[in-house]
């Protein structure tokens, strides 16, 4: 922020914030702050919505190869070549997917999950046809590029489609999590291992939907790989995009509801780059790349039903504060929550 006046260190600094976390949850933020005109603490604990969407999971299934082989060359001591190496790659792909509307909910592992939200200019036939238009053009964007240490970029993806509830879970230390559940990330998951490299697969719903305007071949357990789709109208269509209107939103808040906003949104930042948001800007959030040996343990809880409503959602919150109560008791660190075909992992 050197150079910038103190009201422009603050919108830059809220702008970065924005970029890091789900433009749904930041929108409730900024709707609850200005809002509450007592100064009241807001928690993204309380953001609980449903909306129909269309949920595309794209699994980089290139990324473990491409690490192995950078790892060989660099060693240790380059781990930032591998970060920059990704990130100038996989950005590119984020960026073009938000910029058409699409909201990235988290990364997981080697994969994405972004949405596209019904909205009044666009229903669920249109999102649904943009994430399959934009999943084939990502997946052959990343084929027509160079190789990275001989390692030829490629991914594969997972369509589903309906109704997502999205809710915090967590928040002890002030870490908590956005997630969504629901049948379309259900769908998208089970979709996703059906698929083969480079290939788009979507749930059956999903292509009742589309396949007036697409082209695509039923697989033996009835989901569809997409082979094509007559373009989306207004695929760039800047009243679905996260960019400008946020920004404009952020920059119009007064100095109290931009510290109480960014306060708010920090809780769902993982510290590890919140500690280091003030390297940040808009425009170059740098890659944040370090080697460590660490132990990674995955928990699934059993007998969960996101559709038994809200109760169980309780029941998931509990579980989760319970859990981030015990690692952090032994040093631990609390990644992720997500729910899936596999369950809650």
């Amino acid at each position: 922020t050197a150079g910038c006046s103190p009201k422009e260190g603050r919108i830059l600094r809220l702008s970065t914030l924005s970029r890091l976390t789900p433009l749904r949850l930041v929108r409730h933020v900024v709707n609850q702050v200005v809002a509450n005109t007592e100064g009241v603490a807001v928690h993204p604990q309380s953001f609980f919505d449903r909306a129909s969407c269309a949920v595309l999971f794209l699994d980089y299934s290139c990324l473990s190869a491409v690490s192995g082989e950078l790892f060989k060359r660099h060693g240790l001591e380059d781990v930032q070549v591998l970060a920059s190496t990704l990130n100038t790659y996989l950005g590119r792909i984020v960026d073009r997917l938000t910029q058409c509307g699409g909201d990235v909910i988290k990364f997981a592992g080697d994969a994405v999950l972004v949405v596209f939200m019904v909205t009044d200019e666009a229903d669920l036939a249109h999102q649904t046809l943009k994430a399959s238009q934009l999943s084939l053009e990502c997946i052959a964007e990343l084929q027509a590029g160079r190789s990275v240490e001989g390692v030829t970029l490629t991914a594969h993806s997972g369509i589903g489609v309906g109704e997502i509830t999205g809710f915090m879970v967590g928040g002890v230390f002030n870490r908590s999590e956005y997630t969504v559940v629901g049948e379309p990330v259900y769908q998208a998951a089970s979709a996703n291992p059906v698929a083969e490299e480079s290939q788009t697969v979507i749930s059956a719903e999903g292509w009742a939907l589309i396949e007036s305007r697409a082209e695509g071949q039923q697989t033996e357990d009835g989901h569809w790989i997409v082979k094509a789709v007559k373009a989306a109208d207004s695929l760039s269509d800047t009243s679905l995009a996260s960019g400008g209107d946020m920004a404009d939103e952020l920059a119009r808040l007064s100095r109290s509801d931009m510290n109480r906003t960014a306060n708010e949104i920090k809780r769902v930042v993982p510290g590890a780059v919140r500690n280091r948001l003030p390297e940040f800007t808009p425009t170059s959030i740098p890659c944040i790349s370090e080697f460590r040996f660490v132990t990674i343990l995955y928990a699934r809880v059993v007998g969960l039903d996101y559709s038994r409503g809200d109760e169980e959602l309780k029941k998931v919150q509990t579980i989760v504060k319970l859990i981030q109560e015990t690692i952090y008791v032994h040093d631990g660190n609390f990644m992720r929550f997500s729910m899936d075909d596999r369950g809650a992992v």
